[in-house]
């Protein structure tokens, strides 16, 4: 997907990134004896439960997130005139199995993430740039995850604990509020964080313009809850949103669901509008006979802009929104129907041009 962030935006004050913090022992014990139990990590198993929280929420089968890596790794490096640490990028597959099973994949994409951190961040921003116009989209990779654990998975023998016993540690979790900031370069960012006493500080923080203020708190007790549940018997990743108490975000009908992500269709339009200087333009999704997908479709009225002219217009205008993709169909018409229906804008004629072929043609 395009973005994390692909759903309608709120309305914000001057403060919109909001920060929570939870101070658990519970979490501890419970990552580390899960950890155990997978072969992977506490790290990895905070990781996988991130994802699966943020999908729960987004409404997405795959879910990216920066994972901050550290550059040191060797004596030959110590020295090494750089950054210290560089973004690793995770694409995990969110598939409807046991969270057991659920961990031990992200385990294994996580390692192969932090293998490939290793990079120039100017070209992969070059390339990042370059896909995203040869897919129609503009990236939003802004949400992240970092673990800054020293030793808790090898401290903490959790092995035998009980339902009981973690209740008893959920008791003494302490939740709090931070300052809120003006601005950030992230939209979601959580940090685990050994506080020593085998107490791990969960720090999240959110952009309240499309994560609503409440869900931080619901997705830091909600991943503490979700790993004492999973000690006591099996938890399936498709329950996890429910069992968190995180509900879906709304999208209207205006809304499509695409292989780059949810598309909000009537804010496509009004791009679409701007790059063809304020023509009527119309934008519907349809399911492509070539693939199981839905196709984008933008019906132009009255403009005499060629559109491989306006669909690379279109492609400038697109860096740092979400939500919104270029069309893979352009249908130029010269006026608009009658009506303002899909059926009345089907019914005219006109020009096809697909950007992926780079040609014109006559539209089905």
């Amino acid at each position: 997907p395009a973005s994390m962030f692909d759903m309608p935006r709120a309305e914000t004050g001057d403060l919109p990134i909001e920060r929570y913090v939870l101070d658990s022992t519970a979490v501890t014990v419970a990552a580390t004896a899960l950890a155990q139990r997978t072969g992977t990590s506490a790290s990895t198993v905070l990781l996988c439960m991130t994802a699966l929280a943020l999908t729960a929420y987004n409404a997405h089968d795959r879910c990216t997130l920066k994972l901050i890596a550290g550059n040191r790794f060797n004596r030959r490096q110590q020295d090494l005139i750089a950054l210290n640490t560089l973004d690793a990028c995770l694409n995990a597959t969110i598939d409807d199995t046991d969270l057991h099973t659920a961990m031990k994949r992200v385990h294994g994409m996580a390692l192969e993430a932090y293998s490939r951190a290793q990079c120039d961040p100017l070209a992969v921003n070059e390339l990042i740039q370059e896909i995203g116009r040869r897919r129609g989209v503009s990236f939003d990779l802004s949400a992240y995850f970092n673990s800054v654990q020293t030793g808790s998975d090898g401290r903490t023998t959790a092995a035998d604990i009980c339902s009981a016993q973690l209740a008893e540690l959920r008791r003494g979790s302490r939740f709090s509020s931070l300052e809120p900031l003006s601005k950030s370069d992230m939209k979601f960012f959580l940090t685990s964080v050994d506080r020593g006493g085998d107490v791990i500080r969960l720090h999240l923080l959110i952009d309240t313009a499309y994560l609503p203020a409440p869900l931080g708190q619901t997705i830091l007790r909600g991943i503490e809850t979700l790993l004492c549940d999973a000690i006591a018997g099996e938890v399936g990743t498709r329950e996890v949103g429910a069992r968190m108490g995180i509900t879906p975000v709304h999208r209207g009908l205006e809304w499509a669901r695409t292989p780059i992500g949810w598309v909000d269709l009537e804010a496509t339009a009004q791009l679409v509008s701007q790059a063809a200087a304020g023509a009527k333009v119309a934008v519907f999704a349809h399911d492509d006979r070539e693939s199981v997908a839905q196709k984008i479709t933008a019906y132009v009225a009255g403009t005499s802009i060629p559109p491989q002219v306006l669909h690379e217009t279109v492609l400038d205008l697109l860096p740092g929104r979400t939500g919104v993709a270029a069309p893979e169909e352009y249908i130029a018409c010269e006026a608009p129907p009658g009506g303002a229906s899909r059926r009345a804008w089907e019914a005219i004629s006109g020009r096809a041009y697909s950007p992926d072929s780079g040609r014109a043609y006559s539209p089905k």
